[in-house]
């Protein structure tokens, strides 16, 4: 059973952006092709024209939060499952796309990993080995409280217990 799920896309003016150019792309697909008589040079021109752009367009970030996982994602390039009994605390920041220098996966200056598709709401996640996560999410509240120590795997197995 899922405590949290999320999923971001990029903001709608770089979706819109994104899509324009992937359009442009593929349109010079047929234009180069003619003057490109060598399958390496074809198949090149498709990756970077058409795969790659597809790509970009179907970047997105999801975070799931069940009894014993949290799951963290930037959809296709990477992912970290972290154990809930890892996690030794959690609290709600603010962040700027200018203090992380963009958007996507990146450090913070304070030494924390970003995952942050949107400036705004996010929650930071503390591991015991230190580590630190900051999440962006548009439901800070509930991502907090799916992360709350009583609702974990622990608590559930004391409950059925009783």
């Amino acid at each position: 059973m899922s405590l949290f799920d999320e999923r971001r896309r990029l903001p709608r003016t770089l979706d819109i952006v994104q899509s324009v150019f992937l359009v442009a792309c593929v349109a010079g697909v047929p234009l180069l092709w003619p003057h490109t008589p060598d399958v390496p040079s074809r198949i090149a021109i498709v990756c970077c024209l058409g795969v790659l752009p597809a790509l970009m367009l179907a970047f997105h970030s999801r975070v799931r939060v069940d009894a014993r996982t949290v799951r963290l994602s930037l959809f296709p390039v990477w992912r970290k499952t972290i154990s809930r009994s890892d996690i030794v605390g959690s609290r709600q920041r603010r962040v700027s796309v200018r203090d992380l220098n963009g958007l996507g996966l990146r450090p913070t200056r304070d030494g924390a990993l970003g995952l942050v598709l949107r400036g705004g709401d996010a929650v930071e996640i503390e591991l015991g080995s230190g580590k630190r996560y900051l999440v962006g999410t548009g439901r800070p509240a509930a991502l907090l409280r799916a992360l709350a120590p009583g609702r974990g795997a622990g608590a559930r197995d004391a409950a059925s217990a009783r």
